[in-house]
């Protein structure tokens, strides 16, 4: 649930805020984050100015029994002199997680040690279309936005141990000044938003018993997950056409050419890479100056991408059971790599190119662990070329990227 004050709440959609009374100039916990001065050029992605700042409010008890909620705060506070308006997806503030916004780590040796194993998240990572209006969160200058989160619900905290928890994500879009809603209709694309990184200080807790293995037994794996370091290969007899659910005939003909599509767009982008020995301008343009080890991570992803478009029993649901399902394009959860929900904004896409139906199965499929372990850690093309230039690494941890490099030519 999210907390605002007054001012902002009378800005904000009521079914997203409430008023929480807040000392507003002070931060409570630690952290950082940061924001963007005005800009009126194109599009840019921020590193870190230090007017918005990012924390994570320490539980009343630091160890949790394993049965439990396990329930951290997140404040974003703005200690600016400006409104800000930002897109709540894939941070800890939405109201629905549509991605790993943040990430737990089991510390075997406890904190002080470099050994650590991260846990993979287990909640659904959703491809949004464009944004309206409605989906942004407005904080009013020196106001601060709380968020409390059940970390339970997407993460399988039950072996007894201490673990670290962190923000590491993006605001994908964000901008500030009082006539945001008045303009937000007139702004293009390329200069409607920026984005910024957001990380925070990471935050100690212990689950100090293991109950929830006794009264969950044995885990078995359904349709909502499947081991991340698995998945079923299909027979070849079958060819790479999917299988369908809740999908009328005409979706199923869609939905198949598609697929069959982006299995041709990414034999096509392996065969570019292949055939560049520096990667080629494609190369630059979407995943940075050329590497070794960054061409080899590429090439490397695609190719399970098109390993699993090929030869995996991939099941196509024609239905959509999340919040605001027309704003999304499809969803996946990353840990079950045999399973594409479509929703709305899919069958509205065109055949092919950028943000298409055979661009989508692309981006989707790059989320799967035992593909290419992708997040949506930006959208829209500016900011994924941006990134390229700014963060090759990222790029190569961004779908977006993955998806625009497919349907790039040559």
């Amino acid at each position: 649930m999210f907390f605002l004050t007054n001012e902002s709440k009378m800005l904000c959609n009521e079914l997203m805020c409430r008023i929480k009374k807040t000392v507003t100039a002070v931060l409570v916990g630690t952290g950082f984050a940061s924001i963007l001065a005005v800009h009126t050029a194109a599009a840019e992605i921020l590193e870190s100015v230090p007017e918005i700042s990012i924390s994570i409010l320490t539980p009343d008890v630091s160890a949790f029994d394993g049965s439990e909620p396990i329930y951290f705060e997140f404040v974003l506070q703005n200690s600016g002199d400006d409104t800000i308006y930002f897109l709540p997806w894939n941070t800890p503030f939405e109201t629905e997680f549509s991605g790993p916004a943040i990430r737990i780590y089991l510390l075997p040796n406890g904190p002080e040690d470099e050994i650590r194993y991260e846990l993979p998240y287990e909640g659904k990572v959703i491809n949004y279309g464009a944004p309206e209006l409605e989906d942004y969160i407005i904080i009013a200058p020196g106001e601060q936005l709380t968020n409390a989160v059940d970390v339970s619900e997407y993460f399988d905290l039950i072996s007894v141990g201490e673990y670290a928890l962190e923000v590491d994500t993006a605001i994908q879009n964000i901008k500030r000044g009082k006539d945001f809603g008045n303009d937000f209709g007139h702004l293009t694309d390329e200069e409607q938003f920026d984005a910024l990184f957001l990380k925070s200080e990471p935050r100690i807790f212990r689950i100090k018993t293991d109950s929830l293995i006794i009264e969950r037994g044995e885990r078995e794996f359904d349709d909502k997950e499947l081991p991340f370091n698995k998945f079923e290969q299909r027979d070849d007899r079958f060819g790479d056409q999917p299988s369908f659910t809740q999908c009328n005939n005409g979706e199923k003909v869609i939905a198949g050419l598609a697929y069959q599509e982006s299995t041709g767009s990414v034999s096509s982008a392996l065969n570019h890479l292949n055939s560049f020995a520096n990667g080629g301008k494609r190369f630059k343009t979407w995943f940075g100056n050329y590497t070794r080890q960054n061409y080899s991570s590429a090439l490397a992803k695609f190719t399970n991408i098109h390993s699993i478009l090929r030869r995996q029993n991939l099941n196509l649901v024609c239905e959509c059971n999340i919040k605001n399902p027309e704003r999304a394009f499809a969803y996946v959860r990353p840990n079950n790599p045999r399973k594409v929900w479509l929703c709305p904004k899919f069958w509205q896409a065109p055949q092919h190119g950028m943000k298409s139906q055979r661009s989508t199965f692309v981006h989707e499929i790059s989320h799967f662990y035992v593909a290419a372990s992708t997040r949506d850690l930006f959208i829209g093309i500016s900011h994924a070329r941006e990134l390229a230039k700014l963060r090759p690494q990222k790029a190569l941890q961004n779908a977006e990227n993955f998806e625009f490099f497919s349907e790039n030519t040559p």
